[in-house]
């Protein structure tokens, strides 16, 4: 019989992304890219108020 093929990190990382499961480091990327977004959301609101306050100017 022939022994299971030798299982090696890259698999690990493979099977793990494939089946939406995450490495240490892919969720360090993760949490990264969810802090990148939330300042991003952030500023937008900060924005939108912003315009909002200059188009209430404007109308009245």
């Amino acid at each position: 019989m022939a022994s299971a093929p030798e299982i090696t990190t890259k698999d690990r990382i493979l099977e793990s992304t494939y089946y939406g499961r995450l490495d240490k480091f892919q969720i360090k990327s993760k949490r990264k890219c969810l802090l990148e977004k939330k300042k991003a959301f952030l500023i937008d609101a900060k924005r939108d108020r912003e315009n909002k306050g200059a188009l209430s100017e404007a109308f009245f």
